[in-house]
């Protein structure tokens, strides 16, 4: 994995070199008078901006970036959790909670797209932000692996909002559920939690998300790969508690992520008894609603190493949405 800092220091080079060669090209213009070295002067001190640009912000995060924790109720079933942390290396560790106890589960799923209906790619890739505006949710996060996906440059990657993917493994909504087996951890949402096996002594079943390992089972580690540091999301169960937890990465110095030994050392400290885990990387999201229902990003985006660029994911989980409701109950 790149540092992020590596990614500045080679921005700020090229900067460097643009900027010399506006420098150049300028001495060019003034003892020739030659219009064409003023345009090229102009153009390489343009195009010098975004790459500086970028890397200041990928240096100076670290330094002004609030790391306060912060609680929010937004509803009574319903609350999100943020603390820091500066070890084994420094992230920031999200938590949506739905309790139980207050209230039967309420949870939304992506879509497919009525066009590609029956096709290999049934969903159109789109933001979390887009997700919960559009289906007036209180939170959302992303959910499954999903592919085709690469990223190669901030302009060249797949895939784009609109662009059709399909899930790695089943989602979907109870009676429109999707996709292939792809491994044992899958979670069937009821409204008495997230079970992991199939629901019996007819709970209601929601609808399903399968995610690529179990990390937590019976309160103990999974048997999980070795791996990198990474943004990480989870679905676990804690008593009766739906946690959704979203470890934020890919910033030298503010926030660097875990490995996946590390996420479920986390999950079990915060009490899961069994958890999956969801899509991460780049895709990891946890969008809440501000009091005017509008997005607000609460993890640190990090899309084709972009800060807070927000990456089109091919399906989510929305809880308490209204989009989903008759309208006699809104």
């Amino acid at each position: 994995m790149r540092s992020s800092i590596v990614i500045a220091l080679a921005n700020l080079a090229a900067a460097g070199l643009l900027l010399l060669g506006a420098r150049q090209a300028l001495r060019w213009y003034r003892t020739g008078r030659n219009p064409l070295a003023g345009f090229l002067s102009a153009t390489c001190a343009a195009l010098a901006l975004p790459p500086c640009a970028w890397a200041l912000v990928l240096l100076g995060l670290p330094l002004v970036y609030n790391r306060d924790a912060l609680h929010t109720a937004l509803s009574d079933s319903l609350h999100y959790k943020r603390h820091y942390r500066a070890t084994p290396r420094p992230h920031f560790v999200h938590v949506l909670t739905w309790s139980l106890r207050n209230q039967p589960l309420d949870v939304s799923f992506t879509r497919p797209a009525a066009d590609l209906v029956g096709q290999r790619r049934p969903y159109r890739a789109q933001t979390t932000s887009h997700f919960l505006r559009a289906r007036g949710c209180l939170a959302a996060t992303n959910a499954s692996f999903f592919t085709p996906y690469y990223a190669q440059t901030p302009l060249t990657y797949y895939p784009h909002s609109g662009e059709p993917v399909s899930t790695m493994g089943r989602y979907g909504q109870a009676g429109r559920i999707l996709g292939k087996p792809w491994s044992d951890a899958i979670a069937y949402l009821t409204p008495t939690g997230a079970h992991f096996r199939p629901p019996q002594d007819g709970n209601q079943l929601l609808g399903v998300v399968e995610g690529r390992r179990y990390l937590v089972q019976h309160g103990q580690a999974a048997e999980i790969p070795a791996s990198d540091p990474a943004p990480r999301t989870a679905l676990s169960m804690a008593d009766q508690r739906l946690q959704l937890v979203v470890v934020d990465g890919k910033l030298t110095g503010l926030t660097e992520g875990l490995t996946l030994q590390e996420m479920a050392a986390l999950l079990i400290e915060l009490g899961a008894d069994t958890a999956i885990e969801l899509d991460g990387g780049g895709s990891s999201t946890l969008v809440l609603a501000n009091p005017q229902g509008k997005p607000q990003a609460a993890n640190l985006l990090n899309h084709t190493r972009v800060p807070f660029r927000e990456r089109p994911v091919g399906t989510h989980l929305g809880f308490s949405c209204r989009g989903d409701r008759p309208a006699s109950a809104q």
